[in-house]
């Protein structure tokens, strides 16, 4: 891709040194750094040059990278609305290095000789395929889809009342003994109980917005597996995905640490890989994938409700590699990160 930062500050500096170091994950066409500071615009900096932000809209570009925190509300409207830069284009440096990880990891998985031998997959569109996500409790309200597809169920299982929608085929369900997380975690784990008459299910986590038809992305990136993930775009290995958990989780965390020590004591490699789940398609009704699902939902009773530890670990013992793209799952053209938004 050939992009642009626009910022020549402290920050952009520190976002430079990191390019420069990671030229493994950071391996783009830097075209050169935009300034407002015309003081600027006859020098260089770290060997590219610095334009004034009119020229942005001459050069061929897929992105502008906002090097700035402190200003990056300003630089935005600049761009959008005085210089007419498609929002799609302008990425913060965090959407920027969460694609280009995401990329890197896609990439390292992939070579392009077993890329040429990816199925064909226009045959997927004509499967019968639901969409659907569960919100139990007050955590998210119901997202309707930007796109409806006419053809595609959306069903969407709750325990609350509140939740109505003209789009989705709202389902109330009970928690039958589950707390509202596992509750939700078991709705995620067995597509192959509640849609058997269905080949392909697309699970959506409540904090996604789906902008389009879902089956152009199992199209575009299915394989070989019955499974297609998202890659995590910030970490490879479980042990960083707990130290992020504990971080951000308050209370008790043994559950946790218990397991990753448990799932490293039983052979789990070091950086083995980490998984987004927040979006999944599956083949669900495919023996390998049905069984899949059932031991995660074991690993998940046994230790924490956290599917992203677990789920690396049971594809490790069963040897099952699920695809997976090489797209940022909180900003793609299929679905968009809005957050858990509570009623």
């Amino acid at each position: 891709m050939k992009v642009i930062f626009f910022g020549t500050g402290s920050y952009a500096k520190h976002l430079w040194t990191r390019v420069e170091k990671e030229k493994q994950i950071f391996n783009d066409d830097y075209l050169a750094f935009a300034d407002n500071n015309k003081n600027l615009w006859a020098s260089s900096f770290y060997g590219k040059r610095i334009i004034p932000p009119t020229e942005i809209v001459s050069q061929d570009i897929d992105l502008v990278v906002i090097a700035s925190t402190f200003y990056e509300k300003d630089m935005r409207r600049q761009l959008v609305y005085d210089l007419g830069i498609p929002e799609n284009k302008i990425y913060t440096w965090e959407d920027y290095s969460r694609l280009c990880y995401a990329r890197n990891v896609y990439q390292k998985r992939y070579s392009s000789a077993v890329q040429s031998k990816s199925k064909t997959n226009e045959s997927v569109k004509m499967l019968s395929t639901v969409v659907y996500t569960a919100i139990t409790g007050n955590y998210d309200i119901l997202k309707d889809p930007l796109i409806i597809e006419k053809d595609l169920a959306y069903v969407c299982f709750t325990n609350n009342q509140h939740i109505k929608s003209d789009v989705w085929d709202v389902k109330y369900i009970e928690n039958e003994g589950m707390d509202d997380i596992h509750l939700a975690r078991y709705i995620k784990m067995n597509p192959h109980l509640f849609f058997p008459d269905y080949a392909m299910s697309i699970w959506v986590d409540g904090k996604f917005q789906i902008l389009d038809d879902l089956r152009k992305y199992a199209v575009q990136y299915r394989k070989d597996s019955g499974i297609v993930c998202f890659p995590h775009p910030e970490r490879s290995c479980i042990c960083d995905e707990l130290a992020a958990c504990v971080l951000w989780t308050n209370g008790v965390n043994r559950d946790m640490i218990i397991q990753v020590a448990d799932y490293l004591k039983n052979g789990l490699p070091i950086n083995y890989g980490l998984y987004d789940t927040g979006c999944m398609v599956r083949f669900h009704n495919d023996d390998s994938v049905k069984d899949l699902m059932i031991e995660w939902q074991k690993e998940i009773a046994r230790y924490s409700f956290r599917d992203q530890l677990s789920f690396p670990y049971i594809c490790w013992k069963k040897g099952y590699e699920p695809d997976i793209c090489d797209l940022d799952i909180a900003r793609n053209q299929w679905i968009r990160y809005t957050g858990h938004l509570s009623l």
